[in-house]
C-alpha cells in the first residue's frame, strides 16, 4: 500500500499538484476483519489515519461499502421548510 501511495504522491508533484496530508484518511474497503498489515502509511513524512468511514462530495463510504451511515444521517435530516 505504502508503494502505491508513495506513486500517487510522486505523479501529483509531478503535475503540480499538492495532496493535503492533514485531510488525507485512509479507508480499507474490504470485508475482511483483519487490516493489520494495511498501516501505518505515511505521507509527505507524516503518518495518516486509518478510518472506518469516509464523507467524500456528501456521500458517505464505510469499509464495507453499504449504505447504513449515509442512510441514517438522511433519515435524521430535517425536511426543508417550505
Amino acid at each position: 500500500m505504502q508503494e502505491a501511495l508513495n506513486v500517487v504522491v510522486k505523479w501529483a508533484v509531478k503535475e503540480g499538484m499538492n495532496i493535503s496530508s492533514h485531510k488525507t484518511a485512509i479507508v480499507p474497503f474490504t470485508n475482511r476483519r483483519n487490516t493489520e498489515g494495511l498501516g501505518p502509511l505515511t505521507l509527505y513524512g507524516k503518518e495518516t489515519t486509518m478510518q472506518n468511514k469516509v464523507k467524500y462530495l456528501g456521500v458517505s463510504l464505510d469499509y464495507g461499502l453499504n449504505w447504513n451511515h449515509h442512510l441514517q444521517k438522511l433519515i435524521k435530516r430535517k425536511p426543508p421548510s417550505r
